[in-house]
């Protein structure tokens, strides 16, 4: 099989007082289709970076066809609260559209996508933007957590000095292998809601709507393709198949694929033909 060929650029998208935001552009040597992939990673909003969260063999698939691939990092938490993490999805999607032209892409044929933490991302670009993609791919998204009812942990676990003592200023790139044991520990704690949202999503649950799909939901919202692992132990099925009966109610476009194993990456990992679904999904634009 001849080697896949492709360019690589690295750009600033956003930059905030404490950081630069970065993604990366690939890009076939060989062709070019006009439509582009921008991809959010997975991490639990709180670790995972634009080079490992992007599964090489779905990039190779999409450059294969045409697609310029953006693959893009977002702000974390704890340093960073969900409407900021949100806030540079939808700015990492303007950017593009932006500079599609540089790329030969038309700003019409954007799809947005994302894995775990990162397919919540995907669908929150849905709304809140003038402009939006032509379609979405969430991939083992959590697409109800403001349905959780977990109570708030004890704060003064907080200042335990480890894991806590890696949490910084602001940070938009992260180790997943480091940032895990922080993210395990907020999980365990039941604290990893408070640092999400800076505040106690089961008391103060008239904040959450700005947040929720359905909450949010419109006509032009754009036609979703949901993957997700019936054994998926990180973010239930049940998320899924709420928002697929939400989608069926509004009558809405959808494509609903469920897989026996897999999160995320994964999922991709251990059933291929998913892969060539999300090109496929995602060439019909």
């Amino acid at each position: 099989m001849k080697k896949l060929q492709y360019s690589k650029q690295s750009f600033c998208y956003k930059e905030t007082t404490h950081c630069q935001i970065m993604a990366d552009v690939y890009q076939s040597k060989h062709n070019c289709n006009g439509k582009a992939f921008l991809y959010f990673h997975g991490g639990g909003f709180v670790m995972g970076n634009r080079e490992l969260g992007l599964q090489a063999a779905l990039r190779d698939a999409l450059l294969d066809v045409g697609f310029t691939v953006i693959s893009a990092d977002y702000r974390l938490a704890p340093e960073n609260k969900m409407q900021h993490i949100v806030s540079d999805a939808r700015a990492a999607f303007e950017w593009v559209c932006t500079y599609a032209k540089q790329w030969n892409v038309s700003s019409d044929k954007i799809v947005v996508a994302g894995g775990s933490a990162g397919g919540f991302l995907a669908l929150s670009c849905g709304f809140g933007m003038v402009k939006l993609p032509q379609k979405i791919v969430a991939i083992s998204a959590p697409t109800g957590f403001f349905a959780y009812d977990i109570p708030l942990g004890d704060l003064s676990r907080r200042n335990i000095d480890s894991p806590y003592n890696m949490v910084g200023k602001c940070i938009s790139y992260a180790d997943y292998e480091q940032r895990s044991k922080l993210f395990d520990y907020l999980l365990e704690e039941q604290l990893l809601f408070f640092e999400l949202f800076g505040f106690d999503p089961s008391v103060e649950k008239e904040k959450l709507p700005a947040f929720r799909i359905d909450s949010n939901f419109h006509t032009d919202y754009p036609p979703v393709l949901l993957l997700h692992g019936a054994d998926d132990t990180q973010v239930d099925m049940s998320e899924a198949e709420a928002l697929i009966a939400f989608f069926k109610e509004k009558k809405h476009t959808h494509r609903f694929l469920t897989y026996a194993t897999g999160h995320s990456s994964t999922l991709l990992q251990q059933n291929k033909e998913s892969i060539a679904e999300i090109v496929a999904f995602s060439s019909h634009i």
